[in-house]
């Protein structure tokens, strides 16, 4: 084993060698990413995504280049395995279009939006059952059978939505 010590770990030269390595080793990474791309949008082949991200193993920044092929390409992740993916968004119009945009945003610089996974809201909600609970009372005024469970909620629910959307009282001065 090498002797660790100041002498031998600070040195500028080989800090260069390391930099200069990981750039051209991200390249590479990079360019076989984007042939990965292009075989599972072009060709449904998600074989070269996988060996790309089996080939770095542990080593690698693993989930940002499966977030970048996913992002760009007709991936998604089962267990721990990229498959295939079909997208409206990537058709025989815009697969060269997705491969500039991977191209123009390597995996190294890739910062994926988050988008929330579940969104709700809940005054739109009560606003859907008041509706609901109207054309209920519709149909039974003419005279059509409708089956209404808890119906006593209706009138608590439209008061609840009034001081909802009641403007806040201001304090008097």
């Amino acid at each position: 084993m090498t002797t660790l010590n100041v002498t031998t770990q600070n040195s500028a030269t080989k800090l260069q060698v390391i930099r200069v390595a990981l750039s051209s080793v991200a390249d590479e990474i990079h360019e076989y990413g984007l042939f990965a791309l292009q075989q599972a949008n072009e060709y449904g082949n998600v074989t070269y995504g996988n060996l790309l991200i089996d080939a770095l193993g542990k080593k690698g920044d693993v989930a940002r280049i499966e977030k970048w092929l996913m992002h760009f390409g007709k991936f998604k992740m089962k267990g721990n395995k990229l498959v295939y993916l079909a997208r409206k968004d990537i058709n025989a119009e815009t697969i060269d279009n997705m491969l500039v945009k991977a191209d123009e945003t390597p995996w190294y610089d890739f910062t994926e939006v988050t988008h929330a996974k579940f969104s709700v809201d809940f005054l739109t909600l009560l606003k859907s059952a008041i509706k609901k609970g109207q054309k209920a009372e519709e149909l039974q005024a003419e005279g059509k059978e409708v089956d209404v469970k808890h119906a006593e909620l209706l009138a608590d629910i439209k008061a609840m939505v009034e001081r909802m959307e009641a403007p806040a009282a201001t304090p008097a001065v």
